[in-house]
């Protein structure tokens, strides 16, 4: 909401690091993500293991998959974006990253059972984790991003064939599949209630699109030489990671004016009709986690 950005980035001659820029660029916040000596709050780090980059509560919240007493676990950790200390919010959630509620109350992931993925959030003052959606095996609900007004989700769906963007309600279930190309869509983030960006297929590369949710239309925005991923909507540009050879760059793109061109009919594939969401779940005991003051 205030221009924040943070990057996740490592390399071969540098380990995982994280950066936090404020919306002038100022930078706020550079560490390593794991501590040289211990305790360290992280064991392994690394940008494909991190999912859900969330800002709120003067913080960056996250998922990371480290390595626990006897296999890996995925922690939530918070970021005070003022002094640059983590914290280890949930030892482990069971599944990847997702987002904020606006009001800041809860953290809404992917939560892993068997051969599915379902929708959960946890309560960060109780830390009682709360089953939103079940879904059929072989079904994935991942990278869920609550929208602006807080009533609805957007998620990237996986049915075992085809990963697609859809609109679910508060509970999980779905409303909607957001308009876009052939092939599998995913990286949604809102714009703002009405639009959503996103990443899909376009002659055989990945491209970044918008779409209107009201409109059923959508448009692609970028034509990148090899493919364009991570789309994050930026002061009325989109910025995301352009692959160059063995280099990625990140580079923006302006959103469009008018409305999108392209306009799905009435036979566009319908949402799914999932199966009514479980009692909640029992949460992580309060002492297993740990907390700090937020400046």
């Amino acid at each position: 909401v205030d221009g924040s950005e943070a990057i996740v980035d490592s390399s071969q001659d540098q380990p995982a690091r994280l950066r936090i820029f404020d919306r002038d660029g100022l930078l706020r916040v550079d560490r390593n993500l794991i501590d040289i000596l211990p305790p360290r709050k992280l064991v392994y780090a690394s940008p494909s293991t991190i999912s859900g980059l969330s800002f709120g509560n003067g913080s960056l919240y996250f998922v990371a998959v480290d390595q626990g007493p006897v296999q890996q676990t995925a922690r939530l950790i918070r970021v005070d974006v003022s002094s640059g200390k983590v914290t280890e919010i949930a030892p482990d959630l069971g599944g990847a990253g997702g987002s904020l509620t606006p009001d800041g109350r809860a953290y809404v992931f992917a939560r892993a059972k068997g051969d599915r993925w379902g929708l959960a959030e946890i309560d960060l003052q109780t830390k009682v984790i709360r089953t939103l959606s079940e879904v059929e095996p072989r079904t994935y609900v991942l990278d869920p991003q609550v929208s602006p007004d807080g009533e609805r989700v957007l998620a990237t769906v996986f049915h075992g064939e085809k990963a697609q963007l859809e609109i679910l309600d508060r509970n999980g279930r779905s409303l909607s599949v957001v308009p876009g190309p052939a092939g599998p869509t995913l990286e949604g983030r809102w714009i703002d209630d009405t639009r959503v960006t996103f990443v899909g297929d376009e002659g055989g590369r990945l491209q970044v699109f918008v779409a209107d949710l009201g409109a059923r239309a959508y448009r692609r925005l970028t034509d990148a030489p090899f493919l364009a991923y991570r789309p994050r909507p930026f002061h009325g540009r989109v910025r995301f990671f352009d692959r160059a050879g063995w280099r990625w760059s990140l580079d923006e793109v302006a959103l469009p004016e008018d409305a999108p061109p392209t306009t799905l009919g009435d036979d566009a594939m319908p949402a799914p009709d999932y199966p009514a969401p479980p009692p909640p779940l029992e949460g992580i005991p309060e002492s297993h986690a740990k907390e700090s003051a937020i400046a």
